[in-house]
């Protein structure tokens, strides 16, 4: 049985199983189905260890967490958004980089939720983010934030993981560029950005607009960050043709074709008019199943509607 027959086998379930949920509203996450052959994840870690439906196992897995490797696979908490590389649904590698890491400077109250200023960005605590103990940490100005979650359709991040690091910790920030400067600065996000001290400014400065990077360094003023480290981190990175990907987030764009999750472009194909994305609407929280395509792209197989909350 070639790759693809695998693959399709496995997808021609999950489509059913997300169709029923959907028809129903929603769904558990359940036990996950194997995926074959090589394959990647991305989506918030669940309290029973999957992501996106798959189940992740740390063992032997190569664990980076912020840059850094790990040996302690109990570094991976609920709530973060991970990444991870599968083969024959053997974990091989497991990322995590959190979409902020920043000084609190501004704390609205919203309803049930709080919008919380980090190095200029707006990211969203509610009663689903989770943190050390799996419940989000006490919030106060001043304090330094680590924050993990998905873009709302609104430009803010909705946080699924927090917590509260020391203040001496290097500052951080996930995000796309959204303007350049002058030589050697650049914007990601609403965050200025200066590179003039790394060895790859030029190609900084050539990166199309867009382009999703991780950026760690130190606060020089409110608003502009010194870089010391300034890569790219698509959410889902290249992958191979033929290699399966299941993935978790909230919509941010929708289109006839195609949905975009954290800055991601997927197209949808014949699964939106399956029926499962008969009610789909921007924020609404989605689980795609798919294939990577050399010429076509990343092709959606299976869609689950999650959760249509809509945003405040």
């Amino acid at each position: 049985m070639n790759r693809l027959t695998r693959l399709f086998t496995w997808l021609s379930a999950a489509v059913i199983t997300s169709l029923t949920l959907a028809g129903c509203g929603g769904g558990s996450s359940g036990t996950g189905a194997p995926l074959v052959g090589k394959s990647f994840v991305a989506g918030p870690l669940s309290m029973d260890g999957q992501v996106a439906g798959a189940p992740v196992q740390t063992a032997q897995a190569l664990i980076k967490i912020n840059g850094s490797t790990s040996t302690d696979p109990a570094q991976l908490q609920a709530g973060m958004q991970l990444q991870a590389n599968l083969n024959n649904a053997a974990t091989q590698s497991i990322t995590y980089e959190a979409d902020a890491i920043g000084v609190i400077t501004r704390l609205q109250p919203l309803g049930a939720q709080t919008i919380v200023s980090l190095m200029g960005r707006e990211v969203v605590i509610d009663g689903a983010t989770r943190g050390p103990g799996g419940v989000a940490p006490s919030l106060a100005l001043g304090q330094t934030l680590e924050v993990s979650g998905t873009k709302r359709s609104d430009g803010r991040l909705q946080v699924s993981f927090a917590r509260l690091v020391p203040s001496t910790t290097t500052h951080q920030t996930l995000d796309a560029i959204s303007a350049h400067g002058p030589a050697g600065q650049v914007q990601v996000g609403g965050l200025n950005v200066d590179v003039t001290g790394l060895g790859n400014a030029a190609m900084v400065a050539a990166m199309p607009l867009g382009t999703r990077v991780v950026v760690r360094g130190v606060m020089t003023s409110a608003s502009t960050l010194q870089a010391s480290h300034f890569a790219i981190h698509a959410w889902i990175p290249p992958l191979d043709a033929g290699s399966a990907f299941s993935i978790e987030g909230l919509v941010q764009q929708l289109a006839a074709d195609r949905v975009v999750i954290n800055d991601q472009a997927i197209s949808l194909g014949a699964s939106i008019s399956a029926g499962a994305g008969a009610s789909l609407q921007a924020g609404a929280r989605v689980r795609i199943s798919g294939l990577a395509d050399p010429s076509l792209g990343l092709q959606s197989l299976a869609f689950q509607v999650l959760s249509l909350s809509p945003l405040p």
